[in-house]
This record gives C-alpha cells, structure tokens and sequence, in this order.
C-alpha cells in the first residue's frame, strides 16, 4: 500500500513537471487575436487623442490670453506671453500635429500694426494646407475658426476674456 501512494505522487510531480509554458500555437493564437482587436480599436481611437490634443493646444491659447492680460492690468510696458511650442501632438501619430503661428514678434502681446493673433493649425500627413485652425487674439481673447471643424469643437464662436471685462476699455485700447 505505501508502494501505491509513492508512485502515485511520484506520477503527479512529474506531469506538473512536463508543463513549463505555452506552445508557440498558444502564443501565435493569442497575438493573432491581439492584432484584430488592435486594428479595430485604433481607428476610433484617434479620434479621441485628437479632442485632447486640442484640450492642450486650447489651454496654451488660453494662457497666452492671460499672460497678456495680466501684464495690461498690471500696467507693464510691454506685455509679454510665453509662447506656445511650435508642433504640439502627443507623439502617437507623428505625422498629424498642430502647428503655431502668430502675426507681430512672437512672445509680444502689443503689436501695433494688426491684432496680435495666435493661430493653431491642424496639419495632416505633413501637408502645407492646415485641416482647421483655431485663431485667438491674445489682447481680446476674442476667438475665430477657419477650416473644416470636427463637429465636437463647437465652442470657438464665443469670445474668451478670463481677466479683463469684455467691454472694458483697457482692452480695446491697444487692438
């Protein structure tokens, strides 16, 4: 009897024994499902990284707005604003980035020329012509759009003056 329950155990260590893993037909299976599901989800998966791409490209717009501001209430003489980076992405998709541009000297909140815009534009595939492109006047706040918008950035038709009251004349004074 004690013969019978040493070969017994004896049996059951050495199958745990024969497995040591997954058969490369476990793995192959198994990344061939990860594939399918992966080209599925990314395509509406770029979508979303785009809305927040647009969520840091608007939040460098709306600091520049209040960096100027700021420097006209405090009665500087020459209002400066820390200008955005030139592309902005989040690095996924290399080739669709946003790109700054601004009319005046860059960083300078009075131009005295023109509006002092700052413009945001999206480019795809690293095309010269920009999908759509968010404008935003760093003394006013006042915001435009030109361009074919996604349908979900729908808030650009407002004006955006965080600090200074929209018909103050500080404002105005220098546009």
């Amino acid at each position: 009897m004690n013969s019978f329950y040493s070969s017994k155990t004896y049996k059951n260590k050495r199958e745990s024994n024969d497995f040591k893993g997954f058969s490369t037909i476990d793995l192959s299976i198994t990344l061939m499902i990860i594939s399918i599901l992966a080209v599925m989800i990314i395509p509406n998966f770029s979508s979303a990284l785009e809305f927040f791409e647009v969520l840091i490209a608007e939040k460098y717009l709306h600091s520049s707005v209040k960096e100027c501001q700021s420097g006209l209430i405090e009665n500087e003489d020459s209002p400066q604003y820390n200008p955005p980076t030139k592309d902005l992405g989040l690095g996924i998709f290399s080739k669709n980035k946003f790109s700054f541009s601004f009319t005046g000297n860059e960083g300078d909140c009075i131009n005295y020329n023109a509006a002092n815009l700052i413009r945001i534009s999206r480019i795809n595939n690293n095309q010269n012509d920009p999908k759509y492109s968010l404008i935003i006047n760093v003394i006013t706040g006042e915001k435009r759009s030109e361009g074919d918008l996604p349908d979900w950035l729908d808030w650009w038709e407002d004006k955006y003056s965080p600090l200074i009251p929209e018909n103050d004349p500080l404002i105005y004074q220098f546009d």
